[in-house]
């Protein structure tokens, strides 16, 4: 019970505005500087990865989470294809 109680409180502090969590405003904030700085190109899971510290799988994780939210769109079959969308 307490460590139930332990873990939604540590969920809760880790939430920020518009319904992301801190690692997913972290990889979204990469994004953007990273499409800033190369003409539009978005990163790949692996330079997302890199930036936030966490594995590509949890790239991944971070990305279609915020997919899920309407942050991000991306167009299926293409590569590096990751939009930021006017709700971010």
């Amino acid at each position: 019970m307490i460590a139930l109680a332990f873990m939604a409180g540590q969920a809760a502090a880790t939430a920020i505005p518009g319904g992301l969590t801190s690692a997913q405003a972290e990889a979204l904030a990469f994004i953007r500087t990273y499409q800033a700085e190369h003409l539009g190109a978005s990163p790949t899971y692996s330079q997302i990865a890199v930036a936030v510290g966490r594995s590509k799988t949890r790239a991944f994780d971070l990305v279609k989470g915020m997919k899920a939210r309407g942050v991000v769109a991306d167009h299926p079959n293409r590569p590096r294809s990751i939009t930021i969308t006017a709700r971010a």
